[in-house]
């Protein structure tokens, strides 16, 4: 993770001291900043109530200042302890690291935020993508079933038709026997051939 590098790298150039000021300065910077911001507003209206042009803009820059103030307080708190280890009280060496420790606290404040948001979008990101795999999962069931049912071909209706009866149909009639009369009065239409049989 880039914490354990940065902190790693710190180590290495500043002590392992240093990096237990530091993570203690970041944490208890937080802890006096975050109320500071929280009730700025509160603060600027005290403030002025009281005779002081203060503004809430104005009381949220300051804490850019409280690091450097916690990082001494403990580097001196902590050479103090060391004074009964038989290590000397070392002023000059105490100024001369704490802007070291405030300027690290700032950018490892800003890489612990930056790691959890990163984090969060991507826990975010990461249910993003479950529920939309969801969604089209649902849509594709959803179209598949839909055409489906528009291929299956509708029952075909059934129809009756009933016989047709033409009105100008009518029975055949029966044939009609040749008479005499109809047989003698049919024309011959060769008569020579009659005649030439004869000879």
């Amino acid at each position: 993770m880039e914490i354990v590098n940065f902190l790693k790298s710190f180590a290495e150039n500043n002590g392992a001291a240093s990096v237990i000021v530091l993570i203690l300065t970041v944490i208890i910077t937080n802890l006096i900043k975050i109320p500071i911001k929280k009730h700025a507003a509160k603060i600027a209206a005290i403030a002025k109530k009281s005779g002081f042009n203060v503004t809430e803009s104005y009381i949220t820059s300051i804490v850019v200042y409280i690091p450097f103030g916690v990082a001494l307080a403990l580097f001196c708190g902590y050479d103090a302890v060391m004074t009964a280890f038989g290590h000397e009280f070392n002023f000059v060496e105490i100024m001369a690291k704490t802007p070291i420790i405030a300027a690290a606290s700032i950018g490892l404040y800003s890489l612990v935020t930056n790691t959890i948001d990163k984090a969060a979008q991507k826990a975010e990101y990461k249910a993003f993508v479950k529920s939309a795999a969801t969604q089209t999962t649902d849509t594709v069931l959803t179209d598949a079933a839909v055409t489906v049912t528009a291929e299956q071909p509708a029952p075909a209706a059934t129809q009756t038709y009933a016989p047709v009866v033409s009105a100008t149909s009518v029975a055949p009639k029966p044939p009609v026997a040749a008479t005499p009369a109809a047989v003698s009065a049919a024309p011959i239409t060769n008569q020579n051939q009659y005649y030439e049989e004869d000879e």
